[in-house]
């Protein structure tokens, strides 16, 4: 009974269920932050390894039969004094100064970036940022200010799931306007997210582990 009532301690902001201090990872495929809703998948030797609920590994593989068994409950502790690092990607329309621009808002922001590339597409601009951030919360105070720059047509959070419209995606859409979900804002109506690559079944599982 004592045991049954003994307190698990959290482990990088993380609670795993059944488990007290374990190593924990953060997938690099969706890399969730406080705020996201989060599942945990035992991994062969490098512990717990901590996946949004939307991301796409995680709906490819949750009912596979050789993971059953795998996947685990985990939650966000009450009080986390950490940073995360998380991924998001900005689309716009190519003009001089949205480096720049995107760049001043983290200065104002006072948020750390650790890494942030672009190349252009066409008549379209792609950024890929790394961020460093506290939770949902303050990531989406940076979306929303990205977003409202000139030429910026969507913000995307990396790793999500196909299937999971509206999700906990934050991406905008100029033309259709913002519309409110769960955990962001949704995806814009009738746009395709791409096809995703079958690899094989090794491929696969070293996605969860990452």
């Amino acid at each position: 009974e004592q045991q049954a009532q003994k307190k698990v301690k959290p482990v990088h902001g993380v609670l795993v269920e059944g488990l007290d201090n374990c190593l924990i990872k953060f997938s690099r495929c969706c890399t969730p932050i406080p705020g996201d809703d989060i599942v945990g998948y035992i991994t062969r030797g490098q512990g717990v390894s901590i996946h949004r609920t939307d991301c796409a590994n995680y709906a490819r593989r949750e009912f596979k039969p050789e993971d059953i068994g795998r996947w685990i409950n985990v939650s966000w502790a009450d009080e986390i004094k950490e940073s995360y690092a998380t991924a998001i990607t900005v689309v716009s329309r190519e003009r001089n100064g949205l480096i720049m621009d995107i760049a001043s808002i983290f200065n104002t922001l006072n948020t750390k970036v650790r890494t942030i590339n672009a190349r252009d597409t066409g008549d379209k601009s792609i950024v890929n940022i790394t961020l460093e951030t506290s939770g949902i919360d303050e990531l989406r105070a940076v979306v929303n200010r990205i977003s409202a720059l000139p030429g910026v047509v969507e913000v995307k959070r990396n790793g999500e799931s196909r299937s999971n419209e509206g999700g906990q995606c934050i991406r905008r859409d100029r033309r259709k306007g913002q519309k409110q979900h769960r955990q962001g804002l949704s995806y814009p109506a009738g746009r395709s997210r791409g096809r995703r690559g079958k690899g094989s079944a090794e491929d696969r599982r070293q996605d969860l582990r990452t």
